[in-house]
């Protein structure tokens, strides 16, 4: 199934269920996936009576793999298999499927990144609850002295790192910053250039 294709799905799917949301989001079918994780956190915001910039997203990869671990390539996944799940949605934020990791891998036992196979340049990212909560409780206050073993990934739409700014100063490419779990040094990661993408190149 084309890229294109899957983006038609997941929006048919989306559109056909209006009245609740479906138990996960395939974010590459979002052509500004930027507004669309801002809406969530507006939603949680209106929901909570508080101020949306009071909010950030806390991250929690879950054990579940929307595809295979060995894929290596967004080409021939058939996410339509993916909406017949039956399991509800999170009560708040959202989960997000179609990630792809870029020089790493994820182990779900170690609940961590971790090297590449031999050869496999891209690994899916198992499910990704995108978690809003209020920044004095941001999970990132707990890791205070323990910075190091948290890595902020970055998510590119493309493999390609380069991007520019709409008039509305968002970038075209970065979506934003997840932090993943590490066991070793973040330091390690970044001089990698690991980084989370919506699209592969293959």
């Amino acid at each position: 199934m084309s890229h294109q294709q899957s983006r038609g799905v997941s929006l048919a799917n989306v559109l056909h269920s209006p009245a609740q949301n479906p138990r996960s989001f395939w974010l590459p079918a979002f052509y500004f996936p930027q507004g669309f994780l801002t809406a969530v956190l507006q939603s949680y915001a209106r929901k909570k009576k508080i101020a949306i910039d009071s909010l950030c997203y806390d991250y929690k990869v879950s054990s579940h793999w929307w595809c295979s671990p060995d894929t290596s390539s967004d080409k021939w996944i058939d996410i339509s298999s993916m909406f017949s799940q039956t399991d509800d949605p999170p009560e708040d934020g959202i989960m997000v499927t179609g990630l792809f990791l870029d020089g790493a891998r994820w182990n779900v036992i170690e609940d961590a990144l971790e090297e590449s196979a031999t050869s496999q340049r891209f690994s899916p990212l198992p499910e990704l609850h995108f978690l809003p909560v209020t920044l004095e409780n941001s999970s990132t206050n707990e890791r205070i002295g323990m910075r190091d073993y948290c890595y902020e990934c970055p998510l590119y739409q493309t493999s390609s790192r380069a991007s520019s700014l709409t008039s509305s100063r968002h970038s075209t490419n970065f979506i934003s910053s997840v932090k993943l779990n590490t066991r070793v040094s973040s330091n390690h990661w970044t001089r990698r250039g690991v980084a989370l993408l919506c699209q592969t190149d293959d």
